[in-house]
């Protein structure tokens, strides 16, 4: 499972429907990924926030267990194609979601995640909504 900024960040927050699907994954002893592009997104929300210290805390909290999936060349590749494609067709969903995206289909597995409507342009990526 590729976990995306908007799952972890309902983790981070307690929203039931994101910590029912944590459970889940966990209880069926599910891989979770992270990609470095996602922790990234969580500390562009630390550097905005008042409380910066506690943030950080917090998302360090949640990711300090999960493995961290770099960037590599190949998700690098994938990850252009997917953003020049849906830029051609309608629309850009921007750098960071094309390697999430990316990531999820180099290792065949979903993206979970609440922005369905961004990642499912994404030709043959599935997704685990909650």
């Amino acid at each position: 499972m590729i976990l995306d900024s908007s799952f972890l960040i309902d983790v981070q927050n307690g929203v039931d429907s994101a910590t029912e699907k944590a459970r889940e994954i966990e209880s069926k002893s599910l891989p979770r990924r992270v990609p470095h592009v996602v922790l990234y997104e969580l500390y562009v929300g630390v550097g905005k926030g008042a409380q910066s210290e506690e943030n950080a805390e917090r998302i360090e909290s949640v990711v300090s267990s999960l493995p961290l999936e770099p960037t590599t060349p190949s998700i690098a590749r994938r990850a252009g194609k997917i953003e020049g494609s849906l830029q051609s067709k309608d629309g850009a969903v921007g750098a960071v979601d094309a390697i999430v995206a990316a990531t999820a289909l180099e290792y065949d597995e979903p993206v979970v995640t609440d922005d369905t409507e961004d990642f499912g342009r994404v030709d043959g990526l599935d997704l685990e909504a909650y």
